[in-house]
């Protein structure tokens, strides 16, 4: 692999090694060398970025290479009410906003093809970097994962260098049970877009420092729920014999 990449919420380093993903407005970038998987993710559509801060987003890693829940990690890991994004999430005041952006964005959650899950401080897993951040407008978002697990990495994509690995990038399914509850309780009241997440231009920063950018976004107020983010990859690692 050439270069060093930082995991900082800048997409400097991934110019010349990011593709588009399908039809979405979100451009992908994989890289590896012998330890480390890294991944960055650059979305520009306002609906996925709130849509993703709102709910989380997981990544998912088939190590057989194709699209198998195996093993993945949430981040963001969302926010308190925004499982129904496209209502309103039940925060009273602009600080509360900005407190559990904050709180969202200090942690990641392991996820297993078993249903369970584990939450960490961003910084607490051995091996583990990720970071989100604003440039130019899209969310940058880059992660670091061991490839292997080792005495000194309790977790890992489990592919070596030379494989064929799948990669999975999700944002839950809409609960329209509770959306509909959540209506009920709150009629009246400001939807996701009705206020700002750290003002106009702001950044989450590298480990969750900073906000949301803040303001109406097109397709946000008034109820209108963007499809959940189901979308597949696969990338042949570099390296192996």
């Amino acid at each position: 692999m050439d270069g060093v990449v930082s995991i900082d919420g800048n997409e400097q380093e991934w110019q010349g090694h990011l593709t588009p993903l399908g039809k979405e407005k979100i451009t992908l970038g994989l890289r590896n060398d012998e330890t480390y998987l890294y991944v960055s993710f650059l979305v520009n559509d306002r609906v996925r970025q709130m849509q993703i801060m709102a709910q989380g987003m997981t990544v998912w890693f088939d190590p057989s290479g194709g699209k198998e829940k195996t093993f993945g990690v949430r981040f963001p890991v969302g926010l308190r009410g925004g499982g129904s994004f496209g209502t309103r999430i039940l925060l009273d005041s602009p600080e509360e906003r900005e407190a559990q952006v904050a709180a969202a964005m200090r942690e990641l959650e392991l996820v297993f093809a078993e249903g369970k899950s584990t939450r960490y401080p961003v910084d607490g897993l051995p091996g583990v970097e990720v970071a989100a951040d604003f440039a130019r407008g899209g969310v940058v978002y880059e992660l670091k994962i061991p490839l292997q697990v080792t005495g000194a990495f309790p977790y890992a994509v489990g592919a070596a260098p030379g494989t064929l690995v799948g990669i999975g990038f999700e944002t839950p399914e809409v609960d329209r049970e509770a959306m509909r509850a959540q209506m009920g309780e709150r009629s009246g009241g400001g939807g996701i877009g009705g206020g700002d997440f750290g003002g106009r231009g702001g950044g989450m920063g590298p480990a969750g420092s900073g906000g949301f950018p803040g303001g109406d976004g097109p397709g946000v107020r008034g109820g209108q729920r963007p499809d959940p983010l189901k979308v597949w990859t696969r990338v042949q690692l570099a390296g192996g014999n």
